[in-house]
């Protein structure tokens, strides 16, 4: 019969003929090889201290082979064979009860990473029987490789269809000693998504039974990607409530099918692996009184021993790298037999039953922040979990980005869009036809929190100005905005907006119908910004790459916005260059380049560097001197001595009717303004609710007993009140600081200016902010350092 040797034919000769010169006494089955698989008896002798040891072993080849490595499977003793060649009996695998042996009977002897030739690397039968030779001599001598910082003890049983979830709050130190477990299915796959596959079983609560007895709800963890657990039906109460009807077998419901629930122990260690109920009360020992866990077993399963025939035990013990690990297990003792119409009730009959029962494995998974991130360990910064970063628009562009940079472990986000996703949408954007009518915003979400359901994420439905106090709100505080809303008016918004704040963005678009797309990074005084850019495209000779787009590439554009045609597939690759900026942003490694532009067929009439399909040309622009949004301020920072800050607010307390303000007195120190004085408003000034005009002669006069101290103060610039809590320039305020910036009386070409917000529902000075207004450039928002450079605003 054809078998991989009949492929393979060299390979397969040369592989006797090495295993006749190392281990000359091992035999082929020649009644499998007619049948096409390849089947060695031998035995292996390992030398440990105390004497040599024998073990018979039957190596199995894979049809796969060469490139699959043969499997070695421990036996009691080696088979007879027949005139023929052909093995007399079938051995069954020896089963030592170590994790290094998976649940056939198979020595654990690779890794598949391991397997890293070029084309496949074909594994010597030599070499597998030696690593079994160390795999003997490791279980005589206990004396083991180094174990890898996960145990994966799951691989070693038999498995279960099923699989648990595992939040949080179970790898807390709370769950201690022992309890009951509670976990429901995927309520939502098992009625309603019609898969073949067993839903995972979603752990909701968990009792502590040592000490205090204690009730731990953990359905808030996974509410995010489960909603559906937030029901009252989940609720511990209704939970205990169904397990007590139950056992009492007062009903069944539905809930006997999506519920399971079962015991749980803590170990001080590790345990090894067992292969049946008498395992399983072997390893319990370690916590048993008296050192037999039958009594205790017996004792915490009560009447569900011989009413069920399957339980679910759960364990936890000290983990290699989280702080602890689990896992479960459903043992199944079997049909109960009747005699005289009663189950068999000795506890010499349970307990023989239950040692005899079989034991698979629930594999569980650890839904913490560590396991969630550990394909991205060592490529991606742990830092980037602490970062914040705000999107401006999440359709076809900023969707895919929110996604990527959830998978790549950033954990806290803003999203801002005004949209609800329609089925035109759907085609391009992570959301699905199920998510139709949705805001765009609350779809993001839902698919972050499924990549990582502990992220913090603020939500704003709707489209935001430049200019109004939510764009400001948004930035605030953000480590990185990323904008790919395509609309070139709000982005020069944005842009000087996030100047003022100095606050990094990354702006991406798809062009000519997604076959470019451009993506460029502005790190206000590194980078050159949007209004930068826009004078560099204006230069005869510049490395921009203008781009042009043709009107009759909207396929709808009537009183709406165009809809422009692009592809999934072509709008991803964009994706992914803002993605992998903004992550190197966020990584804080050296930018390359600022400047991206793609091409999918290549653009050689558009610049060289994109002459070969999937070019992409890069560049680095830098700020222009002369740019009116980001030319350089030369005050960045201003400093308010505490007792300033107090005579300030004291001044504002007692005008809670009217604004109030006076001018700032002091001296500069390189870019940091260090304010020594703030004057009153003087006799004459005008104050209303919503509007100060300082004293001008109080003031003159103020500013000439200061410079006649000769102390080095000067004018800096103008302070004030609003009545809200949150201030905000107004309008008239722009145009007043503009004017003393252009002024040449004032002798300054970039004064400053602090609002102070006095709350009206507390009467309380709710926040301080401050702002330069450099000459021939627009006003900063700059930071505020108080005593000991604590930061105030």
């Amino acid at each position: 019969m054809d078998g991989w040797y009949t492929r393979h034919p060299q390979w397969f000769v040369a592989e006797l003929e090495a295993l006749r010169r190392v281990y000359p006494r091992f035999s082929m089955d020649e009644g499998m090889l007619h049948n096409g698989i390849v089947v060695l008896y031998g035995e292996l002798v390992v030398r440990p201290p105390g004497g040599a040891r024998r073990h018979a072993v039957q190596v199995v080849f894979s049809n796969d082979s060469p490139y699959a490595f043969p499997a070695v499977f421990p036996i009691q003793a080696l088979p007879t064979f027949n005139d023929d060649g052909a093995a007399q009996q079938i051995r069954k695998p020896t089963i030592f009860d170590h994790r290094h042996q998976m649940p056939n009977g198979a020595l654990c002897l690779f890794q598949y990473e391991t397997r890293v030739e070029d084309g496949g690397e074909a594994i010597s039968v030599v070499d597998v029987l030696k690593r079994a030779e160390a795999w003997f001599m490791g279980h005589a001598t206990g004396r083991w490789p180094p174990d890898s910082r996960e145990s994966e003890l799951a691989s070693h049983f038999f498995r279960s269809p099923t699989q648990i979830l595992l939040s949080k709050t179970f790898y807390s130190d709370r769950l201690h000693g022992r309890g009951e477990f509670f976990a429901v299915k995927d309520v939502h796959r098992f009625f309603v998504g019609r898969s073949q596959f067993q839903p995972p079983l979603i752990m909701t609560m968990a009792t502590v039974e040592t000490g205090v007895w204690e009730v731990i709800d953990a359905r808030e963890d996974l509410q995010h990607i489960f909603p559906w657990l937030t029901n009252a039906a989940w609720e511990p109460k209704a939970f205990l409530d169904f397990q007590e009807r139950q056992r009492q077998a007062k009903d069944i419901e539905f809930g006997d099918v999506a519920r399971i629930s079962g015991h749980w122990w803590e170990l001080p260690t590790e345990p090894q692996v067992f292969r049946d109920g008498k395992g399983l009360l072997g390893i319990l020992s370690s916590v048993a009184e008296g050192g037999d866990a039958w009594s205790m077993v017996s004792h915490t399963l009560g009447v569900d021993l011989t009413k069920n025939n399957l339980q679910y035990v759960g364990l936890c013990y000290p983990g290699r790298s989280e702080l602890r690990e689990w896992l479960f297990f459903v043992v199944n003792t079997g049909t109960l037999q009747a005699q005289g119409g009663f189950a068999v009730q000795t506890e010499q009959e349970k307990r023989k039953r239950f040692e005899a029962a079989t034991v698979a494995c629930i594999p569980a998974h650890a839904l913490t922040a560590k396991s969630i991130n550990l394909r991205n360990e060592t490529v991606v910064s742990s830092q980037v979990c602490h970062k914040q970063v705000a999107l401006f628009g999440v359709g076809a562009l900023g969707s895919k980005v929110s996604e990527l940079l959830a998978q790549a472990g950033v954990a806290h986000f803003k999203l801002c869009d005004g949209d609800v996703l329609n089925v035109g949408n759907v085609a391009r954007h992570v959301g699905g036809l199920g998510d139709c009518g949705a805001p765009k915003t609350e779809v993001v979400a839902r698919r972050i929190w499924e990549v990582n359901p502990y992220a913090q994420i603020d939500v704003l439905n709707q489209h935001v100005s430049p200019t109004s106090p939510d764009a400001e709100n948004f930035f605030a505080g953000v480590d990185l905005v990323v904008c790919t809303i395509a609309d070139e008016g709000a982005e020069s918004g944005f842009n000087d907006l996030a100047v003022s704040l100095q606050t990094p963005v990354i702006y991406g678009r798809a062009l000519r119908r997604g076959q470019l797309g451009r993506v460029f990074l502005v790190r206000p005084g590194l980078d050159a910004c949007k209004t930068c850019l826009s004078l560099v495209a204006q230069e005869t000779h510049s490395e921009w790459i203008a781009v042009t787009e043709c009107p009759e590439d909207a396929l709808l554009h009537e009183c709406g916005r165009p809809v422009i045609a692009g592809s999934a597939v072509d709008l991803s690759y964009v994706a992914a260059l803002i993605a992998r900026l903004a992550l190197n942003t966020l990584e804080d490694r050296t930018i390359v380049a600022n400047h991206l532009v793609w091409s999918l067929e290549g653009a050689a009439e558009l610049s060289p560097l994109l002459k070969h399909p999937y070019s992409v040309a890069q560049s680095v622009f830098v700020p222009k001197p002369n740019c009116p949004s980001c030319g350089p301020a030369k005050i960045l920072t201003v400093e308010l001595p505490q007792s300033v800050r107090e005579t300030m607010v004291a001044e504002v307390v007692s005008s809670p009717a009217t604004e109030t303000g006076g001018i700032l007195l002091g001296r500069l120190d390189g870019s940091k303004a260090i304010i020594h004085r703030a004057t009153g408003p003087g006799p004459n000034a005008v104050r209303t609710p919503t509007k100060f005009e300082r004293d001008l002669e109080f003031s003159q006069q103020e500013l000439e007993a200061e410079v006649s101290n000769g102390n080095g103060n000067i004018y800096l610039g103008e302070w004030h009140s609003h009545l809200v809590a949150v201030p905000e320039p107004s309008g008239r305020d722009v145009l007043s600081m503009t004017g003393i910036a252009e002024a040449a009386n004032y002798a300054t070409d970039c004064p400053v200016m602090l609002i102070c917000g006095l709350d009206p529902q507390t009467q309380n000075v709710g926040d301080i902010k401050a702002w330069v207004f450099p000459v021939g450039s627009s006003m900063r928002r700059i930071t505020i350092l108080g005593d000991h450079n604590a930061l105030t605003t």
